[in-house]
């Protein structure tokens, strides 16, 4: 048999599905035979899920990737070694 997801319309209690009173909106999972019922007697109705569209992608961000070396700046001194070699 196959399975039928219903919302139900109003507060009812259906033993196979759950211990507890099940409130208007929820959704639950039951065969197609009682699905029939449940809907001839308008205690619920059947969900037809949509399909989801396709997410968008995020928009990519404008910074340059943190891992990636900044140039040196032009000001900056000379290494030591280098200043040893010259003299």
């Amino acid at each position: 048999m196959t399975n039928v997801k219903m919302k139900a319309l109003d507060t009812l209690h259906i033993s196979s599905v759950s211990p507890d009173n099940m409130l208007k909106d929820t959704e639950f999972e039951v065969s197609g035979a009682i699905a029939d019922e449940l809907e001839r007697a308008g205690l619920a109705s059947r969900v037809i899920d949509a399909p989801t569209p396709p997410a968008e992608p995020e928009p990519k961000a404008d910074e340059p990737p943190a891992n990636k070396m900044e140039p040196e700046p032009a000001n900056k001194a000379e290494p030591a070694a280098k200043r040893r070699a010259k003299a």
